[in-house]
């Protein structure tokens, strides 16, 4: 058996397919096993958040001293892909499953995005950051636009998304020209 324990935060774990071996995470007095799917695990102060995003994975808790894990499996919840389960702490409160959209499944995992934060910085070497994350390369056609200072977070996954935001407050249009997005600076009329 594989076995992770979660102490503290949250964790995606991409399993590959081994029967012979289950993979086990235990957080907080829970106990999720999967066999190749891909999930996340979140410990906060009084609850296990587990979300699936592919295959599936059975929730149930760490203690169960059952003879077998298809035993332990039988007692636990079973979950599927785009589902989540928050186990709490308090007993009492009832463990259901709940089936995510794509908008609450994504900002669920939202954490996982790598993000790129600016503070006074030029735009030539936030295009640099960019283009060292992103198959489509940000380029400037015009070498005024290199000094403008830039703040904020943004997806670091997202260049088009971050060219569309350049041409609200900053004198640019952004054209794609293939496997680049090309800024230039905008013709006053």
């Amino acid at each position: 058996m594989r076995q992770v324990t979660l102490l503290a935060g949250d964790a995606h774990f991409h399993v590959r397919v081994d029967a012979t071996r289950p993979f086990v995470v235990v957080a907080d007095g829970v106990r999720v096993r999967a066999v190749g799917t891909a999930f996340a695990v979140g410990v906060a102060l009084s609850e296990v958040q587990v979300v699936v995003t592919s295959g599936a994975v059975s929730v149930g808790e760490s203690g169960d001293l059952a003879p077998s894990a298809a035993e332990a499996d039988d007692a636990a919840t079973l979950l599927g892909a785009g589902q989540a389960l928050v186990v709490s702490a308090d007993a009492s409160k009832p463990k259901m499953p709940i089936t995510l959209d794509e908008v609450e499944l994504a900002r669920r995992l939202a954490w996982r995005v790598p993000r790129l934060e600016f503070t006074d910085t030029s735009l030539r070497d936030a295009l640099t950051l960019f283009n060292q994350r992103n198959d489509v390369r940000l380029e400037l056609a015009d070498s005024s636009l290199e000094k403008l200072r830039i703040s904020g977070v943004f997806r670091a996954d997202n260049s088009e998304g971050f060219a569309e935001l350049l041409e609200r407050p900053f004198p640019l249009t952004a054209e794609r020209v293939g496997s680049e997005i090309v800024l230039r600076r905008r013709i006053q009329r």
